[in-house]
């Protein structure tokens, strides 16, 4: 990793860091030349959009990708609800 690309990864981890809607999410930040790579599972879909354009706030020559995923939220079925409310 360059110096260039270290000086990149830090300002955008700091960024993410600084944002309340993904400070506490697990964001992989990789760095190649002017290329940022978000990665991990994120809490939902505002939450990839927001880490999108803090990382884009670093500097208009970044060109970002994200690999983030959105977990999924557990539900349980009406019925089964039903079934277990009425025992």
């Amino acid at each position: 990793m360059t110096m260039f690309e270290k000086e990149i990864k830090l300002l955008v981890m700091a960024a993410l860091r600084d944002n309340p809607d993904t400070c506490t999410q697990p964001i992989r930040v990789q760095v190649r030349g002017r290329n940022v790579m978000l990665s991990g599972v994120v809490g939902s879909e505002n939450t990839v959009l927001e880490a999108i354009i803090t990382v884009e706030s670093v500097s208009e020559f970044l060109n970002v990708y994200s690999r983030l995923l959105v977990r999924e939220v557990e539900t349980t079925p009406a019925h089964q609800v039903a079934a277990v409310a009425a025992v």
